[in-house]
């Protein structure tokens, strides 16, 4: 029995929503347009749904298009990636890392991590993929991505998780709030403060870290989940939507807001991966995050 549908049709499928056109799809496909709106109708044929709703000037994604090409644009990357592993395995020229995470990369341990690596070992190269944690660890065991840095220590049976850094919290606020006069920031200063946060596993831990010091009989805090990424959320904050909290990773912060160190414990962040993935680069990658890691603090987890 033949597979549902083949690489070309999700292809043409991609490329048709980013250019919201068959047309334009097929200029950039470099092929005509009547194969793009026929490849893409016989696949919605054979799913039985509609991926496209066609007008006179283009085509919008429906409901069930977008679904489809979410996921389809991490088969293909996942995909891409496999090839590129064999390919420069068969070469013997390098080794590939498939990295998870959910935090900018531009301060903190990973910032170190990365710049380490290009020095130390350039010989393997990494692939990042961004995602929420539990998506993350679900590939983790699947051996689709080869390791996550997630944010606390969890247990997952077949894997092996080690902390290896912390990262301080910051408070963002408006730049015109009172409290950005000081230097840092003690949980009572935050009491009556509504904050909005990011639906993501650290922003669930930050709303338990919030929840734990400024609730109590005759108080609750005042939090908003918003669904949008770490950039618009601290846009949010320049508008005076509410305070949030932050780490040392997120400190790269827009206009119109300040961050201050708030006097709690650190986050711990840790790199967890399957205990039967047998990928050597993986190995000396770990060993680097470990020597980071141990340079950084003194020591590191069991391994």
């Amino acid at each position: 029995m033949g597979t549902l549908v083949d690489l070309k049709q999700i292809r043409y499928v991609i490329t048709a929503a980013e250019c919201r056109s068959f047309r334009r799809a097929a200029q950039h496909l470099e092929v005509q347009p009547s194969a793009v709106s026929k490849r893409i109708l016989e696949l919605e044929k054979r799913l039985g749904v509609a991926l496209f709703a066609r007008a006179h000037s283009g085509v919008t994604v429906t409901e069930a298009g977008e679904c489809f090409v979410m996921q389809a644009r991490r088969g293909l990357a996942q995909l891409d990636a496999a090839a590129a592993l064999a390919k420069a395995m068969g070469r013997r020229e390098f080794g590939i890392v498939r990295i998870g995470l959910f935090s900018q990369l531009a301060n903190g341990f990973l910032a170190e991590l990365v710049k380490a690596h290009l020095r130390r070992v350039p010989d393997i190269r990494l692939y990042w993929s961004e995602g929420t944690q539990s998506e993350h660890i679900c590939a983790v065991e699947a051996h689709e991505l080869d390791v996550a840095f997630v944010s606390g220590g969890p247990v997952i049976s077949g894997c092996e998780t080690v902390q290896l850094w912390d990262e301080r919290l910051f408070v963002v606020m408006p730049a015109g709030q009172q409290l950005a006069g000081k230097a840092e920031i003690c949980w009572p200063d935050l009491y009556g403060q509504h904050f909005v946060l990011c639906e993501s596993e650290l922003g669930r831990q930050l709303h338990d870290y919030l929840v734990r010091h400024l609730s109590d009989i005759d108080h609750q805090v005042s939090m908003e989940h918003c669904r949008v990424q770490r950039d618009n959320l601290l846009q949010l904050v320049a508008w005076e939507r509410g305070f949030t909290l932050t780490t040392e990773m997120g400190m790269d912060v827009p206009p119109g807001v300040v961050c201050r160190p708030l006097v709690t414990p650190p986050v711990p962040f840790s790199a967890t991966w399957s205990s039967t993935n047998r990928n050597p680069a993986l190995r000396r990658f770990l060993d680097l995050a470990f020597a980071l890691s141990k340079e950084r603090t003194g020591t590191t987890g069991a391994r």
